[in-house]
């Protein structure tokens, strides 16, 4: 069992601590919080955890710690992240990686010069259909990419230190990059609206890859909550609307055949087969996720949600920010 520690016992940081103490992959050492009243709960919720406090270096200084998660907010994680590997600990780090491409950077390459696993948890690589849709994407049965699009959206929380693209969007470019088999977009558009707050609330994302389209609309003003992807293909094309309780995955066996030249130009007509919805047994994606890196640490290897991911990512939103900006009135 992977001995880990645990640092940011809020919202999200809840929802690790207990995956962590469930899975018999690992072996919860330690809770910590800067906040009392956090310390606090922690101690209500897991009493048998050896330590629970506010003091940090404890944490990185105790030998018998192998690894460490962390769940706060972006800014102040990286230089807890650098001293968590710097300390020769693996880190399973809560996305993004860092606030911007040059920091993920030396995060990535921190990782590699020590020896360590680093792994983001770019939650919805580790979701089951996600996992489905590229089993059949690998297997040629859908075809050659040729777009995706994504709607995230919701109303609330409004976050302080990352606008909706980097709370959001983050675990599209991830997906996009695990299923394309890690594609660049060599040319990104941006545009987006603050409201209540100095970060954008509601953004637009448009972002071309060699061969494929990608589009990615996140917010967090919107009545209703929506969390769907559409992903067209040559031979097939998916729609992964995650709200449903059922029935998530759908696969249309449809598409734009070539009938042939007529009058000097191609002819080109939809074609409709079968539309089917597969059984896919539902697992949890954090339990996956924390899983694969108490793996990864096991078995000496790097994780699918690797420091090289995070920077590509990074280096994307920073681009997107860059346009962001030139738009602001």
């Amino acid at each position: 069992m992977l001995k880990i520690a645990h640092v940011g016992y809020g919202y999200w940081g809840t929802n690790v601590v207990r995956n962590i103490a469930a899975s018999a992959k690992t072996d919860l050492r330690a809770i910590i919080d800067v906040r009392a009243e956090r310390v606090e709960a922690a101690r209500k919720a897991y009493p048998a955890v050896p330590m629970i406090g506010t003091d940090v270096r404890a944490v990185l200084e105790d030998p018998a710690i192998e690894a460490v998660a962390l769940a706060i907010q972006t800014e102040p994680a990286f230089e807890l992240a650098r001293a968590v590997l710097n300390a020769g600990k693996h880190l399973f780090i809560e996305k993004p990686l860092a606030e911007n491409g040059e920091k993920a950077a030396i995060l990535a390459e921190l990782s590699e010069k020590t020896g360590r696993v680093l792994h983001i948890d770019h939650l919805m690589l580790f979701h089951p259909i996600i996992r489905r849709i590229k089993e059949l994407y690998d297997s040629g049965e859908l075809g050659k990419l040729i777009y995706v699009d994504v709607s995230r959206m919701n109303l609330g929380p409004i976050r302080k230190d990352v606008n909706a693209m980097l709370d959001l969007a983050v675990h599209d470019l991830a997906v996009i990059d695990y299923i394309s088999d890690g594609a660049f977009p060599y040319h990104v558009e941006a545009i987006g609206e603050t409201h209540y707050g100095s970060q954008e609330t509601l953004t637009y994302l448009t972002l071309k890859y060699p061969s494929f389209l990608a589009h990615i609309k996140s917010s967090w003003i919107s009545p209703i909550k929506e969390r769907r992807t559409i992903i067209g293909c040559e031979k097939k094309m998916v729609i992964f609307d995650d709200m449903k309780t059922v029935d998530k995955l759908t696969i249309y066996d449809q598409g734009i055949v070539e009938t042939g030249e007529e009058y000097g130009a191609y002819e080109y007509k939809a074609r409709t087969g079968d539309i089917t919805i597969p059984y896919i047994q539902q697992r949890d994606a954090l339990r996956s996720s924390i899983e694969h890196f108490a793996d990864c640490v096991a078995a000496g290897r790097e994780s699918i949600a690797d420091g090289r991911q995070g920077v590509k990512i990074a280096k994307i939103l920073d681009e997107a920010r860059r346009k962001l900006d030139a738009t602001r009135a």
